[in-house]
C-alpha cells in the first residue's frame, strides 16, 4: 500500500510540474529546457542562456520555440510553487528562491 501512496505522490508532483504545459508543444518545450539545463548549469540562473542553447539545438527548435514562450516556461519552472523545492533534482529549473 505504501508503494501505491509513493507512486501517487510522485504522479501528483509530475502533474503539478507540467501544469500549463500539457500539450505536445509544451511538453517538448519543457523536455528541451530540461535537457539544456542538464548540459549547462548556467541555464538554471540565466534565461538568455537557456534560449540561446535551445535555439542553437536545431533550426526546427529555433523556429518552433519563440523566445517569449521559452522565457515564460523558464520563469514558471524557476519561480514555481513551494513544492518544487522538493523536486528540484527532477527538474533543475524548479528550484524555489
Amino acid at each position: 500500500m505504501a508503494a501505491h501512496q509513493d507512486a501517487r505522490e510522485r504522479l501528483e508532483q509530475v502533474s503539478q510540474l507540467i501544469e500549463g504545459f500539457k500539450t505536445p508543444y509544451g511538453m517538448e518545450m519543457l523536455a528541451t529546457l530540461h535537457w539544456v539545463a542538464k548540459e549547462d548549469p548556467a541555464v538554471a540562473e540565466d534565461v538568455e542562456v537557456a534560449i540561446a542553447l535551445v535555439h542553437k539545438w536545431s533550426d526546427r527548435k529555433r523556429q518552433l520555440f519563440k523566445p517569449q514562450h521559452l522565457q515564460k516556461a523558464w520563469q514558471c519552472k524557476r519561480h514555481g510553487s513551494a513544492y518544487q523545492s522538493r523536486v528540484g533534482s527532477i527538474y533543475p529549473l524548479c528550484k524555489a528562491n
